[in-house]
């Protein structure tokens, strides 16, 4: 089983919006995340900071299949508008954090 962490920042006054966007996620987005092959994710947030856990068998083939599904390109456009990019040539809301310890 694969795994990692990635961290992106919530903009300004948008924490709510965060928040109620994963309280009402779309559930045709959760059947396509599984149908890529992603078995878990988990977003913590922590003030305007989200840290978000992902697991697959597949974790790099997982990620492409869903970055192909108009239905995750429609998620991540919506997000757009809560999200701040970690610097101004990134194309990606969240920063994979390179993991340094499992237990």
């Amino acid at each position: 089983m694969a795994h990692c962490g990635y961290i992106g920042k919530i903009k300004p006054g948008k924490v709510d919006d965060y928040v109620k966007a994963h309280e009402e996620v779309w559930p045709e987005l959760i059947q396509v995340m599984k149908k890529a092959g992603l078995e878990k994710e988990i977003c913590f947030l922590y003030g305007n900071h989200v840290f978000i856990y992902r697991e697959a068998a597949d974790l790099d083939g997982a990620l492409d299949k869903l970055s192909r599904e108009p239905l995750n390109q429609k998620w991540d456009e919506y997000m757009a508008s809560i999200l701040e990019k970690p610097t101004t040539d990134s194309s990606d809301f969240f920063l994979q954090m390179k993991e340094v310890f499992c237990m």
